[in-house]
């Protein structure tokens, strides 16, 4: 199991989801995210592209997500997104240094 300095422990209506964390330099994110598309912004080269959805494009997402970035190791690390729905209560404890789960991806930083 990894050792970080900071980690996040993270729950969903009081179950844990995860506890995440960096072992040195870097960000730790865990993100409450809502979006909701208007069908009128929808470039027409996006509805061109093979395979577009528009009804699956169009539906509602609120998701929590968690990431972070080494910035030792130059990698991208991602534990993963679950769906939220109203009522849902999400929180987030700041933990001292220790152990944490391993992240589902590492993949390497590409400059842009």
């Amino acid at each position: 199991m990894p050792h970080a300095d900071v980690r996040f422990e993270i729950c969903v209506n009081g179950q844990p989801v995860g506890t995440i964390g960096i072992e040195a330099f870097g960000v730790l994110t865990a993100i409450v995210s809502r979006v909701r598309r208007s069908p009128d912004k929808i470039a027409d080269a996006h509805r061109q592209r093979p395979g577009f959805d528009e009804a699956a494009f169009l539906r509602e997402v609120c998701e929590l997500s968690m990431t972070g970035l080494d910035s030792v190791l130059g990698e991208h690390r991602d534990w993963g997104t679950r769906p939220l729905a109203a009522g849902d209560v999400v929180t987030i404890r700041v933990l001292a240094a220790g152990p944490c789960d391993p992240p589902r991806t590492a993949l390497a930083n590409t400059p842009v």
